[in-house]
């Protein structure tokens, strides 16, 4: 019998406090994450910041998937913005 190891069962959870012990951007300031909402030189570096810690995360695509099913309007969710990832429903390319 193939036994399933705890970081498997941490990935395979649809739970976001159960994956989100994998997230990269735990612990990080949220405002990285939210500033695409501010036009200001310091929002874009917070934003290209945050996309490139989204790079790097195991679990980008089930926090992209938790953003598209919750219908999140703002913040990078998955290494995405709002706009890229509206731009990804309408290709379905999720």
């Amino acid at each position: 019998m193939e036994s399933v190891t705890h970081f498997e069962q941490v990935i395979a959870s649809d739970d976001p406090k159960v994956w989100g012990t994998l997230a990269s951007c735990k612990g990080k300031p949220a405002e990285w994450w939210f500033a695409d909402k501010y036009n200001t030189q310091q929002g874009k570096e917070f934003t290209a910041m945050a996309k490139r810690i989204c790079r790097t995360c195991l679990v980008a695509n089930k926090c992209l998937q938790l953003a598209d099913e919750g219908g999140e309007a703002f913040g990078i969710w998955g290494g995405l913005t709002p706009k890229e990832r509206g731009f990804k429903r309408m290709t379905k390319q999720f």
